[in-house]
Parts: structure tokens; sequence; C-alpha cells
């Protein structure tokens, strides 16, 4: 099994010192992460790979549906690292829900990086860019 880590920075390892941006550890925002953060999904990698640092940004692995407060550049180029699985075993790690695993490590070599441009998340998700019509498609907020 492979696991997927989405990133708008191109790096040849995935390194713990990126700054928090789950929302399990929202109270800890923007200080450095005590976890490297995988999903078993491309499709979640991507909206992580595409979403901009600044506004809201949220979700729904359901219905299909992400809110983007800011424009994103459909052209800018994002990547999704491929990571073993076999890879992290050896390290402590929480699954957060079916979509995100922490992994508690500083480190985590990759198998390969796919380079992809940000425009492809409208073919995974229908994107909207207000919390009002976010909370109409999907039902909550």
């Amino acid at each position: 099994m492979v696991l997927y880590h989405g990133s708008s920075r191109l790096f040849d390892i995935i390194k713990r010192k990126q700054p928090i941006a789950s929302p399990v550890d929202r109270k800890e925002k923007g200080k450095k992460s005590k976890a490297i953060f995988l999903t078993p999904s491309l499709c979640f990698a991507m909206f992580f790979a595409c979403k901009p640092e600044k506004g809201g940004n949220m979700v729904s692995m359901t219905k299909k549906v992400v809110l983007f407060e800011k424009e994103i550049d459909k052209e800018g180029a994002v990547y999704i690292y491929v990571v073993d699985n076999s890879e992290i075993q050896k390290f402590d790690k929480k699954w957060n829900n079916p979509y995100e695993i922490s992994v508690y490590t500083d480190e985590i070599p990759v198998i390969s990086v796919e380079k992809h441009v940000a425009g492809e998340i409208f073919e995974l998700f229908r994107v909207v860019y207000s919390p009002e019509e976010f909370r109409k498609l999907v039902g909550a907020l």
C-alpha cells in the first residue's frame, strides 16, 4: 500500500519542519508540527497540495466539495509525494480520521514525486469560495 503527502513545495524527503496546518492541531497552528501527515487518498493529498496558505480551507471527502476562501493559481505546480507504507511501520503513528495519519518522526523517504498543476483539483472536487456556499452543499461548517 502507498500513502501520499501533498505540498505546494518541492523537496527530496518529507521533513517534520513544516508549520502546523492540520485541523487536528488547530490550537497549535503556526508552530512546528509534531508529526508528518500522510493519507491513503490521492484526492485528500491534492487538497493539501493546492490549498492556499491564507484563508479558510475545508474539504468534505464524502460530498467531494472544497472550500478555498482565497483563489488558487490554477497553473501553479503542486507535488504529491508517494510513500511506501512499510517505511512508516517503525514509527509511532495515529489515524486522525479515515483520510489522515500522523507519523511521529523527523523525516520520511519517498518512493516518487508526482508533479501536478493546482487546477486539477477542479476535476476531483467542486471548489467553492465562500463558507456559506460550502455550508449549503455540505450541510455543516
